[in-house]
């Protein structure tokens, strides 16, 4: 996450990613992971400090001259597909500022019946069923949290290249509020054209 966001090494250039995408996940939490979010989001105490607060990092001035002025990366990660309500998978579930947690939906406009949907998860997204490029040059049919994820990742890109400015934080506070009502369930779905101010999310028709 560090490369993406910083890959010639100089604090100073803005050549790194604004949006990153991880789907992938681990029932373990990952402490590093925790850290490495905060940093590449600039999610951190004052916008300009370390989150451990350790003056003596060889890598403290950089982070901070790098997050000074910048708004940081939009971190998505996939939630998981244990079926559970409880059952926490990380990254996604860190709790890191501008870190969204995405969990899938289905045709129905409902949670896919494989996906977690706890209350640690801030959106859902398409993920059932979803047609894409496998390698070999064809095409093939997935179901899964990591084929939601994308989905959020390429509307923050857009909101990103719309609105440059905003923080990462504040761009995740703004996918979840847009987001329409997903049925039998609190999360809001993702809607693109509502995230990027063009119009407000239908109502879900419920059976």
């Amino acid at each position: 996450l560090l490369h993406a966001v910083n890959p010639d090494g100089v604090p100073a250039t803005d050549d790194g990613a604004h949006v990153i995408n991880l789907s992938l996940g681990s029932l373990n939490r990952t402490g590093v992971l925790d850290t490495v979010s905060r940093l590449a989001s600039c999610s951190l105490p004052e916008a300009v400090t370390d989150p451990v607060d350790d003056y003596s990092d060889p890598g403290y001035n950089g982070d901070k001259e790098r997050c000074l002025g910048r708004p940081g990366a939009v971190v998505v990660a996939a939630a998981g597909n244990d079926a559970s309500r409880s059952l926490k998978q990380y990254p996604a579930a860190e709790g890191v500022y501008g870190l969204l947690a995405v969990t899938a939906s289905d045709a129905g406009t409902r949670v896919a019946g494989f996906a977690n949907s706890g209350n640690w998860i801030h959106l859902a997204a398409p993920g059932d069923s979803i047609t894409s490029s496998v390698p070999g040059g064809i095409y093939g049919t997935w179901s899964g949290t990591s084929m939601a994820a994308p989905l959020v990742s390429g509307v923050a890109a857009l909101m990103r290249a719309n609105d440059p400015a905003s923080s990462a934080r504040d761009l995740a506070r703004r996918l979840e509020r847009s987001g329409g009502d997903l049925c039998g369930s609190r999360l809001p779905r993702l809607d693109a054209a509502a995230a990027l101010g063009l119009s407000t999310p239908p109502m879900a028709v419920c059976n």
